[in-house]
């Protein structure tokens, strides 16, 4: 939530009552990610426990670093978060992506879901208008309580060509 007029610049956004932060912020490409963790509630599942319960899920957050509005779109609707049930999830870590495809076929090595699709094509609208982009890419992922992976976010690698002249 923007702060409105008179008022220190900057934001911030309301959590659940129970949900607590659990990773360290990360900031990529004026991109920040964070996940937190949301508990069920006592007795949910069967569970006895209170609000240090195993069970719950992580929102896996992606937004803008300037404002918090969201960068990924779930199902044509922008959202802040991703829900990855039962789990908690580690600190975000990258790895470079590319694929051997020619750019023309538009086709990576690995096939990205709808919401990094989403992702990598609202970032490119960023970029400097003669940006080209080939199939390379910065994956922020983590890894999962159960051990599975995790992609946070997409982020796309541009060049943007300039004539220059060393003298």
């Amino acid at each position: 939530i923007n702060p409105g007029g008179g008022k220190s610049r900057g934001w911030y956004l309301f959590l659940q009552p129970e949900e607590r932060v659990i990773t360290q912020a990360f900031g990529l490409s004026g991109v920040l990610i964070f996940s937190t963790y949301n508990p069920d509630p006592p007795g949910a599942f069967g569970s006895s426990a209170t609000n240090c319960n195993y069970t719950g899920s992580s929102n896996n957050y992606v937004v803008f670093a300037n404002n918090a509005n969201p960068v990924g779109i779930v199902n044509g609707t922008p959202t802040r978060f991703t829900v990855v049930q039962n789990n908690f999830v580690t600190n975000p870590f990258i790895e470079q992506g590319a694929t051997k495809n020619a750019p023309s076929t538009n086709k990576n090595s690995e096939q990205l879901d709808s919401v990094q699709q989403g992702i990598l094509d609202t970032l490119k609208k960023f970029y400097p208008k003669h940006t080209k982009f080939a199939n390379y890419w910065i994956s922020v992922s983590g890894v999962r309580s159960d051990t599975g992976y995790v992609r946070y976010a997409t982020i796309p690698i541009g060049i943007v060509v300039k004539n220059w002249k060393e003298y």
